[in-house]
């Protein structure tokens, strides 16, 4: 592929062609730390421990007994210390993040290569689309995701999110600009 991603017209109705994205995406620790943190938090865990860390706060604020406020603290703070630390060194130990992920977004799904290596999804395994600060995310799973870097998207940004609106459910989607 050369070094310009590919968008066809997502207007394109035929049946043999629809429409389609293939572009090339790396993920670099801060990418993969913004898609942990918000898995991390949109989940019941990071959302009850944000909560029981904030009750932490407010216990030592009535009480200042001191084991309350680092209970709390360490509640806040421990996850995105802890989610930092294992992005870099996911992105650092892996050679899966070293090359870029080849995409293609077609009717048939979501096809993401690398190497030799080739994986696919169709549309109705698609169990969420959601936008974060720093990617859009295409859930297949419950833990499993395909990550698309805004930045590294550009200019196709709304073709890419245009060819994924044209086969995921709107129900499934929760994209924000």
């Amino acid at each position: 592929m050369s070094e310009e991603n590919m968008i066809q017209d997502v207007n394109n109705d035929d049946d043999d062609n629809g429409s389609f994205a293939e572009f090339d995406v790396m993920i670099d620790s801060n990418i993969l730390y913004d898609y942990l943190i918000s898995h991390a938090y949109t989940g019941a865990s990071g959302l009850i421990g944000t909560c029981m860390g904030a009750l932490g706060i407010i216990v030592f604020l009535c009480t200042h007994y001191t084991l309350y406020l680092i209970f709390g603290m360490v509640l806040i703070v421990y996850l995105p210390i802890n989610l930092k630390i294992r992005s870099a060194q996911l992105v650092q130990m892996s050679d899966m993040y070293k090359k870029p992920f080849h995409y293609r977004l077609d009717k048939d799904g979501i096809t993401v290569s690398q190497d030799d290596q080739s994986s696919a999804a169709g549309w109705d395994s698609v169990t969420k689309v959601v936008s974060t600060k720093q990617s859009i995310v295409i859930y297949t799973g419950k833990n499993n995701g395909s990550i698309l870097p805004r930045k590294q998207l550009g200019d196709n940004l709304p073709a890419v999110i245009a060819v994924v609106a044209k086969y995921v459910e709107p129900s499934k989607m929760r994209i924000k600009y």
